[in-house]
């Protein structure tokens, strides 16, 4: 059944009856053989009919809503990098107006916004906000943005990123030290809506020590290059240990320092990346709560409590997977403490990167959530959702109840 109900028909009678009058009018003057005339019949019929199918038509395309239209009201744009731009629903710092209304179309109001610098700003739908100087777009707002869509994005985000990675309320930026471009994310808003804002960085950003360490972090997480692109061997074994020794020196400086860790220089499966990140903000608010991140981590060593680290080789329809147990010893300011960790990592297009990571300790958060003594020898089970699902929930589950 079509649900089309035109709210508005043109009124195109006196046309019809024009083309219509035409048609008979040439039928009548004609003096041919009532053989001729069936052909003028079948001709009034045609038009007829095609001026109906026309004024159809004209309705269908008001109603019907443009490209640009379509985009109205977005609540997950599209945003992306591109040679070191930062676009948000393809439009850019420094854009020209009409770039933005061939991508959002005419329908927009027209305000001026006192103390601002723009010459007036383009709004659309009352959550889209374009502020305009000198023709140019200088200022890009979104409002209330999918969270969820945008933090799941921001995870994913490879590039220069400030902030954490969790769900909490708190502002995140992606920049772009080519062009200057920054996004900022922050629900310090009214309802605690996501808001997205585009401009240019101010001068001094660089010297905040969130953006220093950031950038630290982003230069310093060098690609761990299997020794044959096309399959993974031992001989991969010490690129291996230097990439879990690394995750676990960053892994717990993250939890004990509140520092930041890029996952994604070491972790491909987003489910085992998202797991980890929970992992990590839980185990940082709880020392926090106990006020304990002040005895912050000084180093992560392997291998100095009397037990080497082992490594172990398995083929697979899949390439092969390495095996590793590194005895970890956590030194912090005061005191220090071991955690045996395990970690199963593969060859993916050329590069190492983890796909299981188990801490077998007492009380380590993999020991409470995951369970007690598990043997680590699936390399796919990140890819289970029916697991990943459960252990998701356990999670949630953990976190309410220390909480």
């Amino acid at each position: 059944m079509n649900d089309f109900i035109p709210p508005k028909i043109k009124n195109l009678t006196e046309s019809k009856k024009r083309v219509i009058q035409n048609v008979e009018s040439a039928i009548e003057n004609n003096s041919g053989s009532v053989k001729n005339k069936w052909r003028y019949v079948v001709i009034a019929t045609i038009l007829t009919m095609s001026l109906m199918i026309f004024v159809l038509n004209e309705v269908r395309t008001e109603n019907v809503p443009s490209t640009a239209e379509q985009h109205i009201g977005l609540s997950q744009p599209a945003i992306s990098n591109e040679q070191g731009m930062l676009y948000l629903q393809g439009i850019t710092l420094g854009d020209p107006q009409s770039q933005v209304i061939k991508i959002f179309g005419e329908n927009y109001t027209k305000e001026h916004e006192d103390g601002s610098g723009s010459d007036y700003v383009m709004v659309y739908e009352d959550n889209m906000r374009f502020y305009i100087y000198q023709d140019k777009v200088e200022l890009i707002i979104f409002m209330k943005v999918d969270k969820n869509y945008f933090y799941k994005l921001f995870n994913n985000y490879d590039g220069f990123k400030v902030g954490s990675s969790d769900l909490g309320d708190h502002d995140r930026f992606i920049y772009s030290k080519e062009t200057n471009h920054i996004l900022k994310a922050t629900t310090s808003v009214p309802n605690k809506d996501l808001y997205l804002y585009l401009t240019y960085a101010a001068p001094e950003i660089m010297e905040n020590p969130d953006f220093i360490e950031a950038e630290r972090i982003l230069q310093d997480s060098p690609e761990y290059v299997a020794k044959n692109e096309e399959e993974l061997s031992i001989l991969d074994s010490e690129a291996a240990y230097e990439m879990c020794k690394r995750v676990l020196t960053d892994y717990y400086k993250a939890v004990w320092n509140g520092s930041d860790i890029e996952l994604g220089a070491f972790i491909d499966n987003e489910n085992l990346k998202q797991y980890t990140q929970k992992k990590i903000q839980y185990q940082f608010d709880m020392y926090s709560t106990n006020d304990l991140t002040d005895d912050s981590v000084k180093s992560v060593d392997i291998g100095t409590r009397g037990a080497d680290w082992e490594v172990e080789y398995t083929d697979d329809a899949d390439g092969g997977v390495l095996y590793l147990k590194l005895p970890t010893e956590i030194k912090n300011i005061v005191g220090s403490y071991g955690e045996p960790t395990e970690f199963l990592v593969r060859n993916v297009n050329g590069k190492l990167v983890i796909v299981d990571w188990y801490t077998d300790a007492k009380d380590s958060y993999d020991f409470m959530v995951r369970g007690e003594n598990l043997t680590i020898d699936n390399p796919n089970i990140w890819n289970d959702s029916e697991w990943v699902n459960k252990l998701n929930s356990k999670q949630i589950e953990f976190s309410g109840s220390i909480r």
